[in-house]
């Protein structure tokens, strides 16, 4: 039996700034179209959920309750299927700057 390599092709963002300026005002993955069932969750350095995403959307904004979360350095674990349909996770950080 042989299977195929197969690159996955989207792109985490390491920063973004939420600025209103329309260059990174919104942090979310990209070239993510190809994965329907994509599941983003945001998190604080406290391991609190901040945002969760289903689906290719405009992303993470910075505000959390209705106030802009400080300069500092957040987490996020994506969650898309394969090729084989099966689930897969992505874990990392980025940095949100003011």
């Amino acid at each position: 039996m042989s299977v195929e390599g197969v690159y996955i092709d989207i792109f985490i963002p390491n920063f973004f700034t939420p600025n209103n300026n329309n260059e990174n005002d919104f942090w979310y993955p990209e070239r993510v179209e190809d994965y329907h069932e994509i599941e983003v969750s945001i998190y604080d350095r406290y391991s609190r959920l901040l945002k969760e995403f289903k689906g290719v959307q405009k992303g993470w904004d910075g505000i959390y309750n209705g106030k802009p979360m400080p300069t500092g350095d957040y987490w996020y674990v994506v969650y898309y299927k394969d090729i084989l349909g099966e689930k897969q996770k992505l874990i990392g950080n980025f940095k949100l700057y003011r």
